[in-house]
């Protein structure tokens, strides 16, 4: 997959989510029950890298009605994405067409976890949390 579809792909996702909140739809993730597959997803994650106060949050998270997190929390789990993200990067580095080696497996692997895991994480960060992994390029 070359820059242009993976753009256009990434486009195309971005598209969707924008219609579906245009259309008054909401995500099927809204209840703490819809939410237990990404959570224990998350908090194997985060146990296998050692991460406790990460595991922490997720299991509070998991037992609660709805999620709530104070500024040292919100920070962790924004960095905690940025490392997911970063994870991909570095366990798949010629996913890019710009990289030497392209490798398309690399590109799909990644690219599934931006879809995937992360993708899911960082829209229950901005869905329910209000929480952009990555700042606004406006401020």
């Amino acid at each position: 997959m070359r820059a242009d579809k993976r753009s256009r792909v990434l486009r195309e996702a971005a598209s969707t989510r924008q219609a579906n909140a245009a259309d008054g739809y909401s995500n099927p993730m809204t209840t703490p029950s819809a939410y237990e597959s990404l959570f224990d997803d998350l908090l194997d994650l985060a146990k296998q890298e050692g991460f406790s106060h990460i595991c922490k949050i997720i299991r509070r998270f998991q037992s609660a009605e709805v999620p709530e997190a104070d500024e040292l929390d919100r920070e962790q789990l924004r960095q905690f994405a940025r490392f997911m993200k970063a994870r991909g990067m570095l366990l798949h580095p010629y996913w890019s067409d710009e990289a030497q080696p392209y490798v398309e497996s690399h590109e799909e692997e990644f690219l599934g976890l931006m879809k995937g895991l992360y993708g899911d994480f960082a829209s229950f960060l901005l869905d329910e949390l209000d929480l952009a992994v990555e700042p606004s390029k406006e401020t």
